[in-house]
Parts: C-alpha cells; sequence; structure tokens
C-alpha cells in the first residue's frame, strides 16, 4: 500500500497545480476481516495553499475522522483507537484497524485549503468504495512421517488451498527447526550450502510447495518445516508455519507402496536407529542390516553341533580308556616263597597260569621235603 501511495505523489509532480488542488485516490479497495487496511488519498502539497482542512466521511454524510490546524478529531470513541490518518505532506490516506463487516461501504475524503492569490477556498471531494472479505484459511498441510529410499528420491509434501487473492512470495524450508535448507523468493531460490545445491527444491505449482530431495542419504534423516509468506491483493503479509514433518531413510520399500503411503505400523517399523532392511524369504537379516543366505546359515548350525558332538565323543572315549588300564593289573601277584628258598613269581592274569604255578611250586616243596626226611633216616 506504501508503494500505491508513492505512485500517484509521483504521478502529482508532473501536473502544475499551482493555483489548483487535485485529489487522487482509487475507486475500490478491498480489505481483509480482522486485518488493516488503508484507503489512498494524495494530492500535491504547494506552499500557496494554507489553512489546510480535511475530513474523512462514510457513505458521504457521517463524519469519521477531522482534521484542522494539524489536530484530529474523531466523534464515535470506539473508532479513537482503530482510525488515524497520514501526516505526511500531500498524503491524508485513512488507516482503518480490526476491520468488521460494518466497516463496508463508501468513503469520502475531503479537502480544503486557501491560496493566497485567491480570495475564495478551494475543496475537493473524492470518493473510494471499501469492501471487507474474509480471507481463505492459509493453513500448511503436511504429514507427520516420510520415508524415503537410501540413494533414491523423496518428496515432503506442503500443500495450502491455493486463491487469487494472495501469492506465496517467501518459501523457506527448515532442518531440524532452525536450520535453513533452502528459500525462495519471487527472483530465485537459495541454497546456504554447497552440497545441496542441485540436489534440493521447492515445487513452483499453485498450492504446493513441497520439498523435493534427491539421492538420499542416511544424514538426511530428521525434521523438517515449511514456512510460507503470502502476499495479498491490497498489499497485506501473512506467514504461516508448517508442523514438523520426520523424515526416514531406509535401505529399501516395499515396491506396491509409495514413500508417502505407508501405514503407521510400516512405518514405526522402519523407525529403528540402524537402517533397517525389509526380510525376504530367501534372506535372514542380521547386524546392521546385512543380509545372509539361508543355506550360510543353516550351515553354521550344522558345523556348531558337529563341533560339541566330537568333543563329547572325545571325552566319553578318554574316561573308559582310564578305566580298562585298573581292570587289568587286578590279577598281579606278589612273590611265592618256597621251603628253603623265596623265589619270585611271575605276574599272571589268569586263572589256568596260577593253577599250573601253583601245582608245580607243590610238587617241589614235596621233593624237597622228602629228600630232607631220607637224610634224617640215614
Amino acid at each position: 500500500m506504501e508503494k500505491q501511495v508513492c505512485f500517484l505523489l509521483a504521478l502529482l509532480l508532473f501536473w502544475d497545480l499551482t493555483n489548483s488542488l487535485t485529489l487522487i485516490a482509487p475507486e475500490e479497495v478491498k480489505g481483509l476481516l480482522q486485518e488493516s487496511v488503508t484507503i489512498p488519498c494524495v494530492y500535491k502539497p504547494s506552499p500557496q495553499c494554507t489553512d489546510v482542512m480535511v475530513t474523512w466521511y462514510i457513505d458521504t454524510n457521517d463524519i469519521l475522522i477531522h482534521r484542522a490546524e494539524n489536530s484530529d478529531y474523531i466523534p464515535l470513541s470506539i473508532n479513537r483507537d482503530r482510525i488515524t490518518m497520514n501526516h505526511s505532506p500531500g498524503d491524508v490516506s485513512l488507516n482503518l484497524k480490526k476491520l468488521a463487516y460494518s466497516d463496508q461501504g463508501t468513503y469520502t475524503c475531503e479537502v480544503k485549503c486557501r491560496f493566497v492569490n485567491r480570495l475564495e477556498g478551494v475543496q475537493k471531494r473524492l470518493s473510494v468504495n471499501l469492501t471487507v472479505i474474509r480471507a481463505d484459511p492459509l493453513t500448511l498441510t503436511v504429514p507427520e512421517e516420510v520415508a524415503g529410499q537410501l540413494r533414491e528420491s523423496a518428496t515432503i509434501p506442503c500443500t495450502y488451498r491455493p486463491s487469487p487473492q494472495y501469492s506465496p512470495v517467501m518459501v523457506t524450508w527448515y532442518m531440524n527447526r532452525d536450520t535453513i535448507l533452502i528459500y525462495r523468493d519471487k527472483n530465485a531460490a537459495y541454497i546456504p550450502r554447497y552440497v545441496n545445491r542441485g540436489r534440493i527444491s521447492i515445487n513452483d505449482q499453485p498450492g504446493d510447495v513441497s520439498l523435493v530431495l534427491k539421492n538420499l542419504v542416511y544424514a538426511d534423516r530428521g525434521t523438517y518445516t515449511c514456512e510460507v509468506e503470502w502476499q495479498f491483493a491490497n498489499g497485506l503479509k501473512k506467514t504461516g508455519r508448517s508442523l514438523s514433518v520426520n523424515l526416514i531413510v531406509v535401505r529399501s520399500l516395499p515396491s506396491t507402496r509409495s514413500p508417502t503411503s505407508l501405514t503407521s505400523s510400516s512405518i514405526s517399523a522402519l523407525s529403528s536407529k540402524r537402517p533397517p532392511v525389509i526380510p525376504t524369504s530367501n534372506a535372514i537379516t542380521g547386524y546392521n542390516t546385512a543380509k545372509v543366505p539361508a543355506w550360510i546359515f543353516v550351515l553354521t548350525i550344522i558345523l556348531i553341533v558337529l563341533f560339541f558332538s566330537a568333543i563329547i565323543i572325545l571325552i566319553l572315549y578318554r574316561t573308559r580308556n582310564k578305566t580298562g588300564v585298573n581292570e587289568d593289573h587286578i590279577y598281579e601277584f606278589t612273590r611265592y616263597r618256597s621251603v628253603g628258598q623265596v623265589r619270585p613269581v611271575n605276574l599272571v592274569s589268569s586263572e589256568s597260569n596260577e593253577y599250573e604255578t601253583m601245582k608245580q611250586v607243590r610238587q617241589n616243596e614235596y621233593s624237597t621235603l622228602h629228600m630232607g626226611s631220607a637224610c634224617a633216616s640215614g
């Protein structure tokens, strides 16, 4: 609105209005409900025009505000905090705050002044129609979470309802709430980090300012926030900020689903700290989501079972051998003593050998006794 007033003032500079008074104002002004609006009214100031008085009317009869000798008078007390008049030379535009539907109507700007070379004063009036409109709700719609596949592209949606009453003049995407990832104005897009240039962009469709990321890496995981500044037809601006969107980067995605159509259960399964992987029928997931073929897993189990079986068999074999050695020493014999001579007797391990040995010993003993008895009788 300030640009519009400046343009009107610049236009007046080309006119020769030394002894005349000309007002310039638009035919119609639109204001947003509960917002502020300015109804322009300008003229070319001149040192020849003195005793300037300005009055604003609504519906051509009711006085809203009157200025004389740089003093403003507002009849209605309810308007004293929300109606003002500009004080710049040649600019007597009317400012209204907190617009209501009752403010709609025809506003008339009246300027009076007296030229030094004229006996009579000069009076000019110009009417402007004010329309109060209700702005469409500027709400940014985003999902809670988005899952993207590693090394692929992903889109973080951010949409609003487009309208000819306003247009986006600035779009900014933040990562982790505070870090500016990319912002775009009417001229171009700006990406602070060099590594992201050529990799991220913002959609430029009506009502669609979604963020597009290419060649996803695990470092892209985090929360993303969209901020949009709109400008209305009357020059007013409004800024809206979306809720945070959590981006999950996974190694692979189900082929039948898009990154933005996953259910909550699928997303929760993909939101682990380690990069998750979708298990298949012929693979078993292991540490760090590495895929291990099923036959390797089965072979490993078999080898472990064989190893422990061999250890058990070896232990049982050693225990059995130790028991057999102890049984071989049951039939050991020490020595046998005969009459008059002690002989060592060899160890035997059979009952038949023992019987033969004892029989031989008895025969020798009997021979010895018989010879002894013969000697005693002689």
